[in-house]
């Protein structure tokens, strides 16, 4: 019996700086939804985002240093951008009779790695309620991406 294997190529800030990206997709794990922050400090719902369906990726690492900055810590030291672990696709979405209907086709996200400790809490609220999120570190770093989906490979399986 042979399985398909899908393989996309993807563009991003990365992959300018590191060359083609070439992703291998396993099965989907994540669907990610638009969620307005109340606490520490309220922030409004957001508008023009998409839902997105994320699929586990692998790939090679893009080895890119990023220094990132955001409202929990003013500064997080250099780090590296490491592998690839999501591609995420913008997906029409149907929630008790509501339909959120994708609003940048074209637009994907792709997720690597990074590791940074981080001890923050985080109170939100989106479509399936309030959330308390405990961040323990730093998952990773999901940026803009455009994707070709490249012919299917066979693999045997046995």
């Amino acid at each position: 019996m042979e399985s398909r294997v899908k393989r996309v190529k993807i563009v991003n800030q990365f992959s300018r700086e590191s060359g083609d990206q070439i992703l291998t997709l396993g099965r989907s794990h994540w669907l990610l939804v638009p969620t307005r922050k109340l606490a520490p400090r309220l922030h409004p719902t957001p508008e023009g985002l998409d839902h997105f369906k994320c699929y586990f990726a692998e790939g090679a690492a893009a080895n890119v240093p990023v220094r990132l900055i955001d409202e929990f810590r003013q500064v997080i030291p250099q780090l590296t951008v490491g592998e690839p672990r999501a591609l995420c696709n913008p997906v029409d979405k149907k929630h008790e009779g509501k339909e959120s209907l994708r609003q940048h086709p074209r637009d994907h996200l792709v997720c690597y790695e990074l590791q940074h400790p981080t001890s923050v809490t985080v109170e939100g609220e989106n479509q399936f309620g309030r959330v308390r999120l405990d961040l323990d570190k730093l998952f990773g770093l999901c940026v803009p991406s455009t994707k070709e989906v490249l012919p299917e490979e066979e693999v045997p399986q046995g």
